[in-house]
């Protein structure tokens, strides 16, 4: 009996040296083939299309045919050539691996090989390429194909980022980052790091813009932990360039424009001119908060000339948004509606909704500082109006507000009013207490303008509430002597 016994622990001994032998000779040749097929990524300008499930499939239908032919394709798919190793997958009828691989190189060629097939991978590597390309509406009818899909956890990962962009893209912060959320969980468990950091990457700028800085640091910091050792430049100065947003946004700008430095650095070292241009403009937009107005304007320049001899159309519109507010900044108002309209116009090619609405808002403060009244209110019924059938995240209270003050300056009170409330309640719905606070204010003054000073004080203190809430300490002092002086004038 004990011979039985003996034996049955040796077999088992053997069957998991064996799985083990297996797992880590499949994990060597995933990693070798996974930094081969990045490196080659880094040569090209733009962000190059990559899948890990295309990787992991072919290596496992090339480790499992034991022949020369298949031996000969591994070897040339781990140096980051997938020619043989397709060629090979699609004599062997193994068309969906065949056509992922050839997609990283030849997107258009890979494309029509995946087109033909119902796998549901197929159809996720076709979302991703649509993703990679701008082309949202046809990565929409992709999404809508895919059913609800627990073999494939990697398809499932594909669909929660999309999803999480759209979520983002309509302003709706809290699915967003519960979808990127999942996305990275289900890339970790495929072994999809590349995913998994673009995962991170996109939950961060969720974060970052929805002004939960701690969680966004993580975030971005795992981002860039993952491409530095996959040794995915191009994704780690994406990173480090959204770090150096966050520390600008927390106005901590020397560790910003360290970011920024380590970003464009990266940018150059591996010739992408057009992800350089990108961090310039971001570093543009510090020196537009640091009020660095000289500088910041030669930066946006240089970026704007680089994307226009790249044809870059959105990095272009980019670039005037920025001069557009430097311009702002200056009190140059003629100039800064000149670059908001021309970056309009780049916006509109590129279906950018909200940056779109954001340049109108722009030209129409410029046209509100100019006093061309009849202009600003056209441009701003035109967001308004426009705005209840886009789906996008730029806040129509802006407008609505701005609308208000030029009601304001040609005395129609009643009607400014209005607008200042509804300005208001869209603000407090999206917990915007800096838009809030201003609205109050306004509304305030029309209160104390009209004779009714008792009320016009209660909205004043309304006022103060949400900008004490937001930190606005400047705003918060002026509104506590303004109550200070209407208390004055009441007793």
């Amino acid at each position: 009996m004990i011979y039985i016994w003996l034996f049955l622990l040796f077999a088992a001994a053997m069957i998991f040296v064996f799985r083990s032998w297996k797992k880590i000779r499949f994990d060597h040749y995933y990693y070798l083939t996974t930094k081969a097929f990045i490196f080659r990524m880094q040569k090209k300008e733009e962000r190059a299309f990559f899948s890990s499930q295309a990787l992991q499939c072919a290596l496992q239908i090339l480790l499992r045919h034991k022949n020369g032919a298949a031996a000969k394709a591994l070897r040339s798919l781990i140096k980051g050539d997938s020619r043989a190793a397709e060629c090979y997958l699609l004599k062997h009828g193994e068309d969906f691996a065949a056509g992922a691989l050839r997609m990283m190189r030849n997107p258009s060629g890979g494309l029509r090989i995946l087109e033909k097939s119902d796998d549901l991978r197929a159809k996720a590597e076709i979302l991703k390429l649509y993703l990679l390309q701008g082309q949202k509406e046809s990565a929409e009818q992709i999404v809508k194909s895919l059913p609800k899909c627990k073999k494939f956890p990697y398809v499932r990962a594909c669909k929660k980022f999309f999803e999480a962009q759209s979520c983002l893209s309509a302003g709706n912060m809290a699915d967003a980052s519960l979808k990127a959320g999942a996305a990275i969980t289900l890339f970790r468990q495929t072994n999809a790091f590349t995913e998994e950091a673009d995962a991170y990457l996109l939950a961060g700028t969720i974060y970052r813009l929805s002004a939960v800085e701690d969680t966004a640091y993580f975030m971005l910091k795992q981002a860039r932990d993952i491409f530095a050792a996959t040794g995915h430049y191009a994704g780690e100065a994406e990173a480090l360039g959204n770090l150096g947003m966050l520390w600008t946004m927390r106005e901590n700008f020397e560790e910003a424009e360290n970011c920024f430095s380590q970003s464009l650095e990266i940018c150059r070292k591996y010739n992408r001119e057009t992800a350089a241009a990108y961090i310039i403009n971001q570093t543009a937009l510090l020196k537009l908060l640091q009020k660095q107005y000289a500088l910041a304007q030669k930066l946006a320049q240089e970026a704007l000339q680089i994307h226009i001899s790249h044809e870059n159309k959105k990095g272009e519109a980019f670039s005037r948004d920025i001069l557009a507010y430097v311009y702002a900044a200056q009190k140059q108002w003629k100039e800064s509606a000149e670059q908001a309209e021309l970056a309009e116009k780049l916006y509109i090619q590129e279906k950018d909704t909200a940056a779109y609405f954001s340049s109108l808002y722009q030209q129409a403060q410029a046209a509100y500082e100019l006093k061309e009244d009849k202009k600003a209110e056209q441009k701003l019924r035109q967001i308004i109006q426009n705005k209840e059938r886009e789906n996008c995240c730029f806040h129509s209270a802006s407008a609505i507000s701005l609308l208000g003050l030029i009601f304001l300056r040609k005395n129609q009170l009643k009607r400014a009013k209005s607008l200042f409330l509804q300005a208001a309640s869209l603000e407090q719905k999206n917990e915007r207490f800096s838009g809030a606070a201003t609205d109050y204010t306004n509304i305030g003054l029309i209160e104390y303008k009209s004779g009714d000073k008792k009320q016009a004080l209660k909205t004043f203190y309304t006022a103060l509430e949400y900008a004490s809430a937001f930190g606005e300490n400047e705003f918060s002092q002026m509104l506590e002597q303004k109550i200070k002086n209407l208390e004055n004038e009441l007793k």
